[in-house]
């Protein structure tokens, strides 16, 4: 008992000594909870992590329907975003938690936080005005004053915008109230910036000790809330305050610790302002070109950041430079700028800056007129605004306008009236320009004991700033020396304490690890004896199992057999699978649930034009007919609903130049062992061949049945015409009509042996499917020699031989029934088409038969049209794609317009 009471009370002492709240694994800064006061740091050290989280949490809020949560969610990632300076992105997150809680009075304040992150989105654009009607808290102040922080982020806001336009009484009237309000709820990042921005406002008013105090104040807060990249703007002010004050080293020093922590912390804007400042210590110190790097590497900043106000500053301050420099052409180009980007902005503080510039350059110049005017502009805006260390430096360039203008009188009084405020300011650098130029005016009058009175008082007082600097520096140095000391001295006092801790400690830690062992050594005994009874009855169980074990094996062994047995026949039909997948007797595709085709074999492919690799995963919608796609995604339908396994149909497929393949598809579905469909085959066969020659041959035989028709009353009217002659008595008559009947029957012959010829062109040769037309125009044309034919033009046709008896038909029509004496056949070809223009000078076609020449009937006694040649000539042609035209020509004769289907048509069916 004694033993454990010593051992957890040293643990105890070796806890106490070594453990310290910030080495916990676990504190509160590796965490991240979006309400707590370290949010600010969390977003810009883990933006990944916090994004993560907050969109977790918009999450859960949307499933549980909770605002608060989703809002939340938003605020903080467009937050992130506005860290990044990314302001579009964070613009969308602000407005969707605006749209969010618009409409609900019991989300107010979160409302209200929204308006105020759109504030700054429009302030960080420079659209000031608009920023200004989104943090306007006038209609409903005390509905926010019941928000807590957020009321203190909105006067934040309003103060930015005061400060910019000059109305520094109205920053400082915000900037008090903030203070009252600030409690725990206000984050540091507010509680930084109220105390920066009223500084700002009493170093305007002139009140620079609460100024400097307000300052140190942000710094001080900024350093002990672990915020240090909000530093540079007070460092920055507070340098600007000690330049106001003549206390230049220090002015130096925080202007460079400002640039510093800019530049660690990634603020492009804060490190360019501390540069501009720089410029304007430069320039103090004669050190123009410096102070001109300093302010144009500002300016390229501030531009790349788009940041106005910084602009105008950094053009300010160039024109300063400028002016040390004599240069007052760029100064004046400067200051222009500088009062244009303000007057933009209505930034009327800035306004009175440029106005002041301005009227400095153009005394320089010798324009008194625009000098004076430009000095009351600025007068009448600092006195306006309450700016009373530029009201002061506004009546010290009137009196030097005057005094260079001549009017002495005016140029003192304005020197006096600037020297009392000075004075009340305490500006000492201030007062010593101000004297010396009283100085120089008293010498020009003439009176000499007042001029060296006064020189004597801007040398003593010259001599006091810099006496004051250098004692100052002093002091600083001894208090630095001193702060040294110290440290060394509490260094070595602490050397010698972690000496002895690391003593008292090891001396702890050895009796520690001493008894730990001793105690685990009898502990690791008693576990000894419990696991030697342990093993006894587990050797027991291993002996009764161990038969069950051996039998599981064999089992095991037996079933594994048997796997390698499925497996092999697997890979059999796999094998046998692929050799008939990829055998080139049909096409054949395998189709997923989807209906995309998982794997097509080279004759599908090479069927439609194709290769293998560009087919997979190609879908029905692309390749199919929309006509047979209807069709087809039925009986899918109907395999998938587990209602059929497989169905045929004649398919027409696109192949990829356009043209269609007509096909015959078998389609067989295979399912896994939930009866779904796992995929399909479609096997394909081209029947684009067969389907030609059926309509090929239906068109012949319609020909047939109509030739015999005609020819059996040729036969009947031979028949009749021989019992006729024999009643005859006129021998003369009768063999006239003898002769007609040799023609008639000549003529029939001749009509069988072309028939016969026709025959011969059902079954086309190698190469037959495309024939010249002007070859076989040419050929028909030797079988009328009595008759003027010209052909012109040629071209190559979708077509086979027995288009010849197209043009023999026509001819013999244009001679026996037009009487036509000439016929012209014009071949004409384009890309896609070859027309053939027949015509004549015959009698031509009547107006009411023209239309219905083309539709004569199979058999006469439905059509008083008789003949074969333009019905079949017709069939022919729309057989092989074409068209068929008849019109009559303007004089006299016949047009016959036939259209074939060129070689490189898309929609040859071949």
């Amino acid at each position: 008992m004694i033993k454990h009471k010593f051992f957890l009370y040293t643990l105890a002492l070796s806890v106490a000594f070594f453990w310290t709240p910030e080495g916990s694994l676990y504190s509160q800064e590796n965490t991240l909870k979006p309400e707590s006061k370290t949010n600010i740091k969390n977003l810009r050290k883990y933006p990944e992590r916090a994004f993560q989280e907050a969109h977790q949490l918009f999450l859960a809020g949307r499933a549980l329907k909770d605002t608060s949560d989703m809002h939340k969610a938003l605020i903080i990632m467009g937050r992130i975003y506005l860290e990044q300076n990314n302001l579009d992105r964070a613009a969308h997150y602000f407005n969707h938690a605006l749209e969010m809680t618009e409409k609900s009075p019991s989300h107010y304040c979160s409302y209200m936080e929204s308006r105020y992150y759109l504030g700054w989105i429009a302030f960080e654009n420079n659209q000031f005005q608009d920023a200004m009607n989104w943090w306007d808290t006038g209609s409903y102040s005390e509905e926010v004053k019941r928000c807590g922080k957020l009321y203190n982020r909105l006067l934040v806001g309003l103060a930015e915008y005061h400060l910019l336009i000059g109305n520094f009484s109205d920053v400082k009237s915000h900037m008090l109230k903030a203070l009252k309000l600030e409690n725990d709820l206000v984050d540091e990042e507010t509680i930084v910036r109220t105390r920066t921005l009223l500084g700002q406002a009493y170093h305007w008013l002139g009140v620079y000790d609460s100024a400097k105090y307000y300052f140190h104040d942000a710094i001080h807060r900024g350093i002990e809330c672990e915020i240090p990249y909000l530093l540079p703007e007070p460092m920055v002010f507070l340098g600007r305050t000690h330049s106001y004050l003549s206390e230049f080293d220090d002015a130096t020093d925080y202007m460079l610790k400002a640039l510093d922590y800019a530049q660690q912390y990634q603020r492009p804007n804060a490190m360019a302002i501390a540069l501009t400042h720089l410029g304007i210590l430069e320039y103090i110190f004669d050190n123009y070109h410096r102070g001109l790097e300093y302010c144009l590497t500002a300016m390229d900043i501030f531009r790349e950041t788009g940041y106005l106000s910084g602009q105008a500053l950094a053009h300010e301050h160039l024109a300063i430079n400028y002016i040390g420099q004599k240069d007052f052409k760029s100064a004046e180009a400067e200051a222009l700028k500088s009062l244009e980007i303000r007057e933009r902005i209505g930034s009327r503080f800035g306004m009175s800056e440029s106005y002041e510039n301005l009227a400095v350059i153009y005394r320089n110049l010798g324009r008194f007129e625009d000098a004076l005017e430009m000095n009351r502009k600025s007068l009448e805006i600092r006195r306006e605004i309450g700016h009373r260390q530029g009201v002061s430096s506004s009546l010290f360039n009137l009196g030097l306008t005057w005094f260079i203008a001549g009017d002495i009188d005016q140029a003192l009084d304005y020197f006096y009236q600037s020297l009392d405020l000075a004075k009340e300011l305490r500006s000492e650098r201030g007062r010593v320009a101000i004297l010396k130029a009283i100085s120089a005016v008293y010498e020009a009058q003439g009176e000499m004991e007042k001029a060296l009175d006064m020189y004597k008082q801007h040398s003593a007082l010259k001599d006091s700033v810099l006496s004051k600097a250098r004692i100052r520096r002093i002091e600083d140095l001894k208090k630095q020396s001193e702060i040294r000391r110290r440290e060394k001295l509490i260094s070595d006092q602490s050397r010698q304490i972690n000496i002895q801790q690391i003593s008292l400690a090891g001396i702890t830690i050895l009796l520690i690890v001493g008894i730990i062992l001793a105690w685990r050594l009898g502990i690791a005994t008693r576990k000894i004896r419990q696991s030697y009874e342990e093993l006894k009855k587990r050797d027991a169980i291993i002996h009764t199992y161990s038969n069950t074990v051996i039998r599981e094996k064999e089992e095991a062994e037996y079933k594994l057999r048997e796997l390698e047995e499925i497996q092999l026949k697997l890979k059999q039909i796999d094998e046998q699978y692929n050799w008939l997948f990829h055998l080139n007797l049909a096409g054949i595709a395998r189709i997923s649930p989807g209906r995309k085709w998982i794997q097509v074999n080279r004759v599908l492919a090479e069927m439609l034009g194709y290769h293998v690799s560009e087919l997979a995963g190609f879908e029905w919608e692309k390749i199919c007919h929309p006509q047979d796609l209807e069709v087809e995604q039925e009986l899918f339908q109907n395999v998938l609903d587990g209602t059929i396994r497989d169905y045929n149909l004649e398919i027409r497929l696109y192949r990829k130049n356009g043209s269609l393949l007509k096909t015959v598809m078998l389609f067989r579905a295979f399912q896994d062992e939930q009866n779904h469909l796992d995929f399909g085959l479609a096997v394909f066969s081209d029947i684009g061949y067969r389907k030609f020659y059926q309509n090929k041959l239906l068109v012949y035989q319609n020909y047939l049945k109509r030739f015999l028709f005609l020819l059996s009353e040729e036969i009947e009217s031979l028949a009749s015409g021989l019992r006729n002659v024999s009643l005859i008595p006129d021998s003369d008559r009768v063999y006239q009509e003898w002769k007609t009947m040799n023609q008639d029957i000549l003529s029939s012959l001749e009509m069988i042996d072309k028939v016969r010829a026709l025959q011969d062109t059902l079954t086309p040769q190698n190469g037959e499917w495309f024939v010249n037309l002007r070859e076989l125009a040419q050929t028909a044309a030797l079988d009328y020699p009595e008759t003027t034919i010209e052909i012109h033009g040629s071209g190559v046709a979708f077509a086979d031989q027995s288009a010849k008896f197209i043009f023999d038909h026509l001819i013999r029509n244009a001679i026996v029934h037009g009487n036509a004496d000439k016929i012209t056949i014009q071949i004409r070809r384009s890309k896609e088409y070859v027309q053939v223009m027949i015509s004549d000078n015959g009698k031509g076609i009547k107006e009411e038969e023209r239309f219905q020449i083309l539709d004569a009937y199979l058999y006469p006694d439905v059509s008083k049209f008789r003949g074969i040649g333009l019905y079949w000539v017709r069939q022919y042609v729309e057989l092989y794609g074409g068209g068929m035209k008849i019109q009559k020509r303007k004089n006299k004769g016949t047009d016959i317009i036939l259209l074939f289907l060129s070689k490189d048509n898309t929609k040859v069916p071949l």
